[in-house]
């Protein structure tokens, strides 16, 4: 009981600005667009935010929820399977990934994981084959001591270095599985750190409905990366509201395990049940105090409202009615006054349509100790009454309550660059932009380190509204007013020009200031350029063979091949001469800029008085 007490005064004061309430609930606050399987957690000071990815993930930081919406992925990569040599020692060499799936952040304390404490990321990977049995877990850890990342190999540490799971002889752990989850038992017979995930049976059955369907996994663990006993199943789909979407050819779908804890020491499961592509929702599960690994120590509320049962599952599941659709995948924090919250995915649902991506939201949620579930007393609710009607309050998120309000944005239309905004604010170091056509919805837009930003998508004669927020670090600014400006005509081209200094980390691409993690260097006399930067700049796509050290450089009629260390490129099947090998220092390819460039398509001026090289196309 100490610990879990311990625990909760901990996630008590983790939220670092408080969340206010107000008369909305259900319809959703969104704290970011194009979210899947969003994890929500934080360090004390800032809020944490990952997503599901393709072949990266991005970790997102912010002392604000409103802050996410703005931040670009790029920018913000703290994994990337182009350079984890896993990712070949478990598909093949040669393999690449199409899916990097359900990422999560835990904290494990030197007492849950003597030597070993830190901020871990839990995360599977999925093989680019088109099928998706071929999906393994990993675990990464960060490098920095914060949820922020970058992460590597927990224990080399080695960036973007995942570490297979383990089974307790040292064997991979091969089984399909993905969604991998913490949960911690803090006194008594059963102590200890487990870990939670979903696998599946039946793939490839084409028999009766419900063959093919998934169960929810659970092991206790030695560290962070080995798994210690042997696994056991938590739940499997037995209620009729975790059917839905389940065919032949999908299953019937338990997932997305998520520990809730108690005041009393109580320990609580929420799931989510049916296909996420239909009538997706929350469950719950209660722990018995007996034996974790076994189903028995598991009790589910009742299927749905029977026998006149006053709480029932799901616990949560958005409704069109309400403009959201499957609703899932939970996280939870704390704020500072002790009121909890629920981060999920879900569809927008409108005009009787559901979106084609899923978003962020949260919601608050509360466990009502009046409520019987079955071995105890608990029941989660997020938001609702026991009706299942909206609650009188939700969350909704208060903008950084420090820093200087954006002022409003001078707008103007120049022939040739669509629409021109310029933005001010003291003490700004950039601005968030977002864009309507009918003044009432505004979509995200870009977000801009400098002053101005050309709209050069804005299509010609068409009328446009624009609103800004200023930041600073993490921190957001309240919005401008709203301004608006017909299009001129689009420039037919912007073309490319890309400055880079030697030693500096900022650059400009067309005028706009932006920031490099390493600065351009000499080498051999010859100018080294980062190449990502270079490369995606000139409308190049970079793939990465860690097994051979070779960095492959893709536009739509060019494929450069080089290895680090090689004295030849490979250009569209042929060898040609490097006046200087390709390096790697500070976990970054460097590159001759001029060979780079110009094999792409651009030109290279270099000013020896500013030690600036401008690459334009």
């Amino acid at each position: 009981m100490k610990k879990i007490l311990a625990f909760l005064l901990t996630a008590v004061m983790l939220c670092a600005l408080p969340l206010t309430v107000s008369a909305e609930t259900l319809n959703g606050t969104k704290i970011r667009s194009s979210a899947a399987d969003p994890w929500l957690c934080t360090d004390g000071e800032y809020y944490y935010l990952t997503v599901t990815g393709s072949t990266k993930i991005a970790v997102f930081r912010s002392k604000t929820l409103n802050g996410f919406a703005g931040q670009s992925i790029n920018s913000n990569i703290a994994y990337d399977s182009a350079g984890d040599p896993t990712v070949s020692d478990i598909f093949g060499v040669g393999s690449k990934l199409s899916g990097t799936w359900s990422p999560e952040i835990h904290y494990f304390s030197e007492e849950e994981a003597p030597g070993n404490s830190g901020w871990y990321m839990f995360l599977a990977l999925r093989n680019d084959t088109g099928d998706s049995s071929e999906v393994q877990m990993v675990v990464l850890k960060s490098t920095s001591g914060t949820p922020k990342g970058p992460y590597g190999h927990p224990i080399t540490g080695q960036r973007n270095y995942s570490q297979p799971i383990l089974n307790a002889d040292g064997t991979r752990y091969t089984d399909w599985a993905v969604g991998m989850s913490t949960l911690t038992v803090a006194e008594g017979e059963y102590k200890g750190i487990y870990t939670t995930w979903v696998t599946e049976e039946g793939r490839g059955n084409s028999g009766t409905s419900g063959q093919f369907f998934q169960k929810l996994m659970i092991a206790k663990m030695i560290n962070p990366w080995t798994i210690g006993s042997k696994p056991g199943v938590i739940t499997t789909p037995t209620q009729t509201w975790e059917y839905a979407g389940s065919s032949a050819t999908h299953p019937r779908v338990v997932e997305g395990a998520t520990a809730v804890y108690g005041i009393h020491g109580e320990i609580y499961i929420t799931y989510s049940g049916s296909g996420y592509w239909s009538d997706y929702g929350l469950g719950q599960l209660t722990w018995t105090g007996g034996d974790p690994l076994e189903t028995s120590s598991w009790v589910k509320l009742p299927n749905k409202p029977t026998n006149g049962a006053k709480s029932y599952n799901p616990i949560f599941q958005a409704k069109t009615a309400l403009n959201l659709r499957g609703a899932g995948h939970a996280s939870f924090i704390t704020d500072k006054d002790g009121n909890g919250y629920l981060c999920y995915h879900a569809y927008a649902y409108t005009g009787g349509k559901k979106a084609a991506g899923r978003d962020a939201y949260i919601e608050p949620y509360y466990i009502d100790y009046t409520e019987w579930n079955g071995t105890s007393y608990g029941v989660i609710h997020m938001g609702l009454t026991d009706t299942r009607m909206p609650a009188s309050t939700s969350s909704t998120v208060t903008f950084a309550s420090e820093g200087t309000n954006l002022g409003v944005p001078t707008i103007t239309a120049k022939g040739g660059s669509g629409v021109t905004l310029q933005m001010s604010a003291e003490n700004a170091t950039g601005y968030t932009l977002y864009r309507s056509t009918d003044g009432t919805t505004f979509t995200y837009l870009t977000s801009v380190d400098g002053t101005s930003y050309a709209d050069s998508t804005a299509e010609e004669g068409k009328t446009y509204y624009y609103r800004a927020y200023a930041y600073r670090e993490e921190e957001l600014s309240v919005p401008s007013e709203v301004v608006s400006a017909v299009a001129s005509a689009a420039a037919a081209s912007a073309g490319v020009e890309l400055k880079m200094t030697l030693g500096k980390t900022a650059y400009t691409l067309n005028g706009e200031q932006k920031t490099m993690d390493v600065a351009p260097i000499i080498r051999n006399e010859r100018t080294m350029l980062p190449v990502r930067y270079v490369a995606e700049a000139l409308g190049a796509t970079i793939g990465w063979d860690g097994a051979t050290s070779t960095a492959t450089l893709t536009t739509a009629d060019t494929e450069i091949k080089i290895t680090v260390g090689a004295k030849d490129a490979i250009v569209n099947g042929k060898s040609v001469a490097l006046d200087s090998p390709a390096f790697i220092e500070n976990d970054r390819t460097y590159m001759p800029v001029r060979f780079v460039a110009e094999t792409l398509g651009g030109t290279v001026a270099w000013d020896g008085a500013t030690s600036t090289a401008t690459i334009t196309k």
